[in-house]
């Protein structure tokens, strides 16, 4: 099987696809359930990377029924005012940025994969997203493209690259001079994409 390697997994098996555990103590005393330490000034607020950018998390209750993601400079996320309990709110929030990501991912893996596909003169049997422990993506013999859901973090073009890397296998089945070849066609710019790619890896390790 055919893919981008992935070679900082196991160091970021937990990852962060939802706010860490210390992003989540800022939301506490966000929320005014856990003061500052004294002598330090006001706590950081939350951050969650989304394609590339640290992004603050902006949490208000609202008269919504479930908990609510917006994304604009920041997110805005508005919770139901009527989940009180801090621990349930705090998995709450987890379990809906993780939902949103994904969701976020499946339609960039399917914008892509349509985009260069038809570049390229082929066509994936399907797109999937993965969860795989050492591969951002793979072409399968059967001819499905699958992509980590957590690129969704990385800077667009660095999963754009893999979806294009990807689907260039299709062709060719190596790193043959012939594949980058391949892959130009519709991605000429592929060697920056491809540095950014390792860049960001490397930072989140």
């Amino acid at each position: 099987m055919a893919g981008v390697s992935q070679g900082l997994v196991s160091k970021w098996e937990r990852g962060r696809d939802s706010p860490s555990e210390a992003e989540l103590r800022m939301l506490e005393v966000a929320f005014g359930e856990s003061p500052p330490a004294p002598g330090t000034a006001k706590a950081e607020p939350a951050k969650l990377q989304y394609r590339g950018r640290w992004l603050i998390l902006d949490v208000q209750a609202g008269p919504v029924a479930q908990i609510e993601i917006h994304c604009r400079s920041k997110f805005h996320v508005v919770v139901p005012e009527a989940l009180e309990d801090l621990a349930r709110l705090l998995e709450a929030i987890r379990a809906a940025f993780a939902d949103w990501l994904r969701n976020r991912a499946e339609r960039d893996l399917f914008r892509f994969g349509r985009h260069h596909q038809a570049r390229l003169g082929v066509e994936a049997k399907a797109f999937r997203l993965s969860q795989a422990k050492r591969r951002w993506g793979s072409c399968g013999r059967d001819g499905v493209i699958r992509v980590h859901w957590r690129l969704i973090q990385a800077p667009r073009v660095a999963m754009e690259y893999v979806v294009a890397h990807e689907l260039a296998h299709l062709v060719h089945r190596n790193h043959s001079p012939a594949f980058w070849l391949k892959l130009a066609e519709t991605m000429p710019e592929w060697a920056k994409a491809k540095e950014l790619l390792e860049r960001w890896e490397r930072q989140v390790s």
